[in-house]
């Protein structure tokens, strides 16, 4: 193990295996100095937050208002009426919550900028319980109130399976469950993320299994309002899958016509593809975001990869860092020049936008150093008050040292360069009680950036904030799935 600092040209070198404090700013304030304009950016981004919320239980609220209003016919003057209501209540309030996940996974623009990729996709995943479970209620009030009026559970339910449409809603719930037990945390570290997708996908064809039985049992949305409402929005939820799931990267990949323009090694296992085309400052990408990738070659055009920028974008070329850690991402590293590549995104917020301190920190682990280089190439640091760690299990584990080596070097950053065997730490295991503080001093001054697997990230995450560094001015973009 071997844990060393790689200061800036202006700075004394420090002895192999030692790791001092990192020297306090040298400039005048003691406190984190704001960037211009961060207070209004950091503002405009909860409120985007806050307006996807709101937005959320609007249609929840709606759902039952509308169906609450629309429907005289329902009520609660008697036990099967009663237990009707609460089931088709329940039922929408289901369906709701799988048009929020729809609208959570489709990538909507405004979505990724006010909660990011991985915040959607995180919110997509804690709405699955709460779906189920309605979904659960849904089943049992409705069965009862069959069973109540058929005058046995068994008249109830052999009733309600030869009702119109209702057993393709049963075979979407079980699709429906099929994939809520892939999503299982312990059930997706046992199966490759292609299959994962793959059975993924398949939730579409659930909702729309379940989505006849709406329309045709108990003349629920047969008409009026409550028909109009519902189909608007699952019209609106289908128009946005298809615009921006299949439209806009159909038509973005396109008009850029990337290709395969180099693929060099950046460590013992990593590669950089770099690819050029037409228009690429259109795309809109910022340092530090990632698209999703697919190169049509054989065995490589089925599967869409997800990898962030390694290089900030010059309207000229994409570069990205590719990793190999499986079948298909160790393919690429012998992808031809001049195969042609397809892209969907950017995504996430892992940008220089997010920024609001003077002082900074990038922290990566592997191949999560790949779109911190393209932060710290896009981003203005003053000298003295920028530091970049760079942690690994080697040294040659470090994609694009010698650039980083280059690029604090000219931008006086501090690179600090971290290797040695994971422990339960942040820090190498033999390392030590190495605390962040210790390699950088002014920690709680400053912004930090996190990129790396996710629970090296949380720990990092966990040392910054007892360093008194607070959550906002912490950003971090999860690569897990």
């Amino acid at each position: 193990m071997s844990v060393t600092v790689r200061p800036s040209s202006q700075q004394a070198s420090p002895r192999q295996g030692r790791v001092p404090a990192a020297p306090r700013p040298s400039w005048g304030r003691s406190d984190g100095a704001s960037l211009p304009g961060a207070r209004r950016r950091s503002w405009l981004r909860r409120a985007r937050a806050d307006l996807v919320t709101v937005t959320g239980w609007v249609l929840i609220a709606a759902s039952v208002a509308v169906f609450l209003a629309g429907r005289s016919d329902y009520g609660f003057g008697s036990i099967a009426k009663a237990l009707t209501s609460l089931g088709a209540i329940a039922g929408l309030v289901a369906m709701t919550l799988m048009v929020l996940m729809l609208l959570l996974a489709a990538r909507i623009p405004f979505v990724d900028r006010a909660i990011g990729h991985d915040g959607a996709l995180e919110l997509h995943k804690r709405l699955g319980p709460s779906t189920f479970i309605t979904l659960g209620l849904h089943i049992f009030f409705l069965t009862a109130a069959w069973s109540v009026t058929a005058g046995s559970w068994s008249g109830g339910i052999s009733d309600l399976w030869s009702t119109p449409d209702v057993v393709l809603a049963i075979v979407g719930t079980g699709v429906a469950a099929l994939v809520g037990l892939t999503s299982i945390p312990a059930a997706r570290r046992l199966i490759p993320r292609e299959v994962w997708h793959v059975v993924h996908v398949t939730s579409y064809a659930a909702i729309g299994l379940a989505i006849p039985h709406q329309f045709t049992t108990g003349g629920l949305l047969s008409g009026g309002v409550v028909r109009d409402y519902w189909v608007l929005l699952l019209s609106a939820t289908a128009a946005a899958l298809v615009a921006f799931r299949v439209v806009r990267p159909l038509v973005g990949s396109l008009e850029h016509g990337l290709r395969v323009a180099s693929v060099r090694p950046v460590s013992r296992d990593s590669v950089c593809i770099t690819m050029t085309g037409r228009n690429l400052d259109h795309l809109g990408a910022r340092p530090g975001q990632f698209l999703s990738w697919r190169f049509w070659a054989p065995g490589l055009w089925w599967h869409a990869h997800p990898f962030s920028l390694s290089a900030a974008p010059d309207g000229r070329s994409l570069s990205i860092t590719v990793r190999g850690l499986g079948t298909g991402t160790r393919s690429l590293a012998a992808v031809r020049l001049g195969t042609r590549v397809s892209v969907e995104g950017p995504f996430g917020l892992l940008t220089p936008d997010v920024r609001t301190r003077v002082p900074v920190v990038l922290a990566g682990a592997g191949v999560g150093l790949a779109p911190l280089k393209s932060l710290l190439e896009g981003m203005e640091v003053e000298p003295g008050r920028a530091v970049v760690i760079a942690r690994g299990s080697r040294q040659d584990d470090l994609v694009h040292l010698a650039e980083f080596h280059r690029l604090c070097r000219a931008k006086g950053a501090q690179l600090v360069v971290l290797t040695g065997s994971r422990g339960a730490s942040w820090a190498p295991a033999s390392a030590g009680p190495l605390h962040l503080a210790h390699v950088v001093g002014w920690i709680s001054q400053a912004d930090l950036y996190i990129c790396g697997p996710q629970a090296w990230a949380d720990a990092l995450t966990e040392e910054a904030m007892q360093a008194g560094l607070d959550a906002d001015h912490i950003h971090h973009e999860r690569f897990s799935w």
